[in-house]
């Protein structure tokens, strides 16, 4: 059987339509359920489909050979039907998410498809590239492991792997949008509702305006042209932003980045320091961060993010004494940055597991438990990237994704009016909250969190995987306070009388990932 870029390059190259016609029947079901999902109107959502198949068609020469086609069409897809829609979703999501901060939505149903399908494309499209195309092969494709493994260039443990950390980032999505399920519930109601045949009628509809040229309506004509304007302005977009990946610009001067080798710091292997123009920005940074993250402070360190040409820069941290000040993390629109963090905490930016990923699934070498880095990423895409290659050039160090069997305990609510546990005031999930232990007293506090964070972060506690059973949505504050050396019982009854919250043993292992870090 021909696979998807052999009938693409047929059809490019010889006008084949009967090889075009085989591309629509493979993904046309997907690529209608995407656009139903957006505009909720069986016409509308084929007239998107159409168009998105013309679209294909004429873009059919120009497509790289190593390019994911489903990927591509779920991206096509979500982008006509924000072209076709885009006050009408604009409005739709300012009342889903007026119905999850109120409540109703719970009220209106216990369903995990129906909570989770408002927000799936959107959590779908904030995945990377070869997240995103995991879980399109997985479930809006139905292929195997072994199929999405050889899609993504790796072996079927490698796709397995790959789609479970993309389905760990899926939940981590809903969960700060006030839908709390489990990696396995998600699972499920996208194998079971992702994707509905398309009209058996649309083939043949699709396939003859498509590959043969035929009229289409002056919507859809619209539809295409509108489309077409926005995909070229995206590729733009991201062109510019690689180059400055490469190159620092201050006024008409350009600067490049180069990497000189110095001595070795302690415990880090491969240090190395930028040039004089890198250690200016560095400077900066240090001198913004010294003010403090709050009011004027993180102002100044956000004066420095957007006067400054986008940059991704990491090094063995420059601070005398981390921990004390200077140190902190600072997430804002122009971008991230962080002085004096931990290994672990690097590693999780880096590898874009997300804030929720608990600590302990991340595995570093002994040696390099206590050692500090600083980083900033101001790129809009590929910053991440760009660190993750400093980490292996800079340091020797590089991580994989591993999957291990973990206890699961369930969190349940047990005394609904515990004082330890309080609903946010705030309507955004996790805007501006956190989790912090103060050191030296026992207290554990958290600010305006998902519940399924919160599960996630007794997990780290207790060295299990905690799942969220409360049912309860929107954000939360607590303080849990423990004894010194707190054994997991006393934790377990610590927050269960400080935040009504039970944690009893569920039945089963759970799989779930741990990231480990490795010197080359």
């Amino acid at each position: 059987m021909m696979d998807d870029m052999e009938l693409l390059r047929e059809y490019a190259g010889g006008g084949s339509e009967e090889a075009f016609t085989t591309l629509v029947a493979r993904h046309i079901s997907m690529v209608h359920s995407v656009a139903l999902r957006h505009v909720r109107d069986p016409q509308q959502a084929e007239e998107i489909t159409q168009a998105v198949f013309v679209i294909l068609a004429r873009k059919a020469g120009a497509l790289p050979r190593r390019i994911i086609l489903a990927g591509w069409l779920f991206h096509t897809a979500r982008l006509t039907a924000a072209n076709f829609l885009r006050t009408e979703i604009r409005r739709a999501r300012r009342e889903q998410a007026a119905c999850r901060q109120s409540g109703m939505c719970k009220n209106q149903t216990n369903d995990p498809w129906g909570q989770m399908a408002p927000l799936l494309d959107e959590a779908i499209a904030s995945l990377n590239e070869t997240d995103r195309n995991a879980i399109v092969l997985r479930f809006l494709e139905g292929r195997d492991f072994k199929e999405v493994g050889a899609a993504l260039g790796a072996t079927e443990d490698g796709g397995r792997m790959r789609v479970n950390r993309a389905l760990e980032k899926l939940r981590v999505f809903l969960a700060r949008r006030g839908v709390a399920l489990s990696v396995a519930v998600i699972a499920g109601a996208l194998s079971a509702n992702a994707v509905q045949a398309a009209p058996p009628v649309l083939l043949g509809a699709v396939a003859g305006a498509a590959a043969k040229g035929a009229s289409v309506t002056t919507t859809t004509a619209t539809l295409i042209k509108g489309t077409l304007k926005l995909m070229a302005m995206t590729k733009l977009k991201i062109a510019a932003l690689t180059g400055v990946c490469i190159l620092l610009t201050a006024g008409t001067a350009t600067v490049a980045v180069k990497v000189m080798r110095t001595p070795r710091p302690p415990g880090v292997a491969g240090a190395t320091t930028p040039d004089p123009a890198a250690g200016a920005l560095w400077k900066l940074y240090s001198q913004a961060m010294a003010g403090g993250l709050r009011g004027p402070g993180a102002e100044a360190v956000i004066q420095v993010m957007t006067t400054h040409p986008p940059v991704a820069l990491i090094r063995a941290t420059g601070l005398q004494h981390p921990g004390g000040r200077g140190t902190g993390s600072l997430g804002a629109g122009p971008g991230n940055i962080s002085m004096g963090a931990t290994l672990k905490d690097v590693l999780r930016y880096a590898y874009e597991l997300g804030a929720g990923f608990p600590r302990d699934r991340i595995i570093v070498p002994a040696e390099l438990a206590a050692a500090r880095y600083d980083y900033v990423d101001t790129m809009r895409q590929g910053g991440r990237e760009v660190l993750r290659r400093g980490l292996k050039d800079q340091f020797g160090l590089v991580a994989r994704s591993e999957i291990r069997e973990m206890d699961t305990l369930l969190m349940t609510v047990k005394n609904p009016d515990a004082t330890g546990l309080a609903k946010h005031p705030d309507t955004e999930v996790g805007g501006g909250g956190g989790w912090s232990t103060q050191s030296g007293t026992g207290a554990v506090t958290g600010k305006n969190l998902p519940m399924a964070m919160v599960a996630n972060q007794l997990g780290e506690l207790l060295g299990a995987a905690v799942l969220d059973q409360t049912g309860l949505a929107g954000g939360f504050d607590f303080k849990l306070t423990l004894p010194r050396a707190a054994s997991p019982e006393d934790i377990k009854q610590a927050v269960l009388d400080q935040l009504g919250l039970e944690l009893t043993p569920g039945a089963d292992k759970q799989q779930v990932e741990f990231l480990v870090a490795e010197k080359l």
